[in-house]
């Protein structure tokens, strides 16, 4: 499953996957070591070859790792 986070005011988002099937336990996990609240925005099906597409195509907007400040 493909996962869109935005950190709360902010126009940062993480853009990756996860085999568990839920993206809300992988917010627990990646909210551990963030300074604002993640909200959830979109999923859809999909694995690590979509997410690389997800990356591939918005290469413009990345920032570090799987983050991206999208306008």
């Amino acid at each position: 499953m493909i996962y869109v986070f935005r950190m709360r005011a902010t126009d940062y988002y993480k853009i990756g996957h996860t085999s568990a099937n839920s993206p809300e336990c992988r917010r627990a996990s990646l909210q551990t070591g963030c300074a604002h609240p993640l909200d959830l925005c979109a999923t859809r099906e999909g694995g690590e070859d979509d997410e690389r597409a997800l990356h591939l195509r918005l290469w413009q907007y990345h920032q570090h790792g799987e983050w991206f400040e999208l306008p």
